[in-house]
């Protein structure tokens, strides 16, 4: 099994046919990953003939019936009138509600992920447009998305500034600017320990996600349910 044969790899996956297309793309992972430690100068597995055709036949012939949350969504009413009725006026939250707030008003407007895309967002890659020295926009940019190389929302104003996304993260980008100064080119623009410029640093994917869970569960959302 050390071999770097690609043969005996797609014998593997053959022998386990009846498993998922999700389960043997996790197992092709896998052996990749060992692969890569012991045979670092070979191609990946992925890009290798064999095992890309296995897994686009595999793709073809199972069938998946999808799920109800998978065909729907939850109502974003939930979570706007949620905002309104708990962080409305923007200017007088605390630094940690004013950027909770704004990770799920760009989260909405954006549909971005919440580890991939909204966790690893980088503060230098929010680019506000100005006309007369007032903002009317907003390019956000994503730099790793799972679907591209680079994924790129443009948001304007909303008349009701309590949800406004460009609004609200521009005001949060200047709240939050001074914690900002010690912190490296590729920090992400939300923060970890947000109220303690001696700790404050970069936050991780997956608390982003939590606080979004959190803030879900509190809108009245079954998240049993919408993951």
């Amino acid at each position: 099994p050390e071999e770097y044969q690609v043969q005996y790899v797609l014998e593997f996956l053959m022998d386990n046919n009846q498993y998922s297309y999700q389960t043997l793309n996790g197992l092709r992972s896998a052996i990749a990953s060992v692969f890569k430690v012991l045979h670092p100068y070979q191609p990946a597995l992925a890009d290798q003939q064999l095992i890309a055709n296995f897994f686009k036949a595999k793709r073809r012939t199972e069938i998946r019936i999808p799920s109800v949350p998978q065909l729907e969504t939850w109502d974003l009413a939930l979570m706007t009138n949620f905002i309104r009725k708990t962080m409305s006026e923007s200017q007088n939250l605390t630094l940690t509600t004013l950027q909770q707030k704004t990770i799920l008003l760009v989260g909405m407007a954006t549909m971005g992920r919440p580890r991939s895309d909204l966790g690893r967002m980088q503060y230098q890659d929010i680019q506000f447009k100005y006309q007369k020295s007032s903002v009317v926009g907003v390019t956000i940019h994503f730099r790793e998305p799972k679907e591209s190389q680079v994924k790129t929302t443009q948001l304007g104003i909303l008349a009701d500034i309590s949800i406004c996304p460009t609004s609200t993260l521009l005001l949060f980008k200047e709240k939050s600017e001074h914690l900002r100064v010690n912190l490296p080119k590729e920090h992400t623009l939300f923060l970890a320990y947000i109220e303690d410029p001696t700790k404050v640093k970069s936050v991780s994917p997956t608390t982003v996600a939590n606080w979004i869970k959190e803030n879900m569960k509190k809108a009245g959302i079954d998240t049993s349910i919408y993951k």
